[in-house]
């Protein structure tokens, strides 16, 4: 992909949240008979993940992780969306969820 021909390129980086998983806050049951949880999380800068956009003649996207990506852009409906084409690149990816 040629810059001078697609633009300007587009960066978006973002850190990771932690969370740690749903828990049972009483022991007494909530209102319906269920069990009552909770969880908690946290922004961390690291891993971090950096996704770059650019025009582009076609659709594209590489890097780590890009399957993932792919399947979040389907689910948003963005393959139906009349957008011009964009090459997307991930330089950094996140490791895959454990746990």
């Amino acid at each position: 992909m040629n810059q001078a021909e697609t633009g300007e390129t587009y960066r978006i980086q973002g850190g990771s949240r932690l969370h740690f998983g749903l828990f049972s806050t009483r022991v007494e049951q909530g209102p319906g008979g269920e069990r009552v949880y909770g969880g908690l999380g946290m922004m961390v800068e690291s891993p971090s993940w950096e996704i770059s956009a650019q025009r582009s003649p076609e659709w594209s996207l590489e890097g780590e992780g890009c399957d993932r990506f792919a399947g979040l852009v389907k689910m948003l409906g963005a393959d139906r969306l009349e957008l011009a084409p964009v090459a997307f690149r991930i330089s950094q990816g996140l490791p895959e969820h454990l746990g």
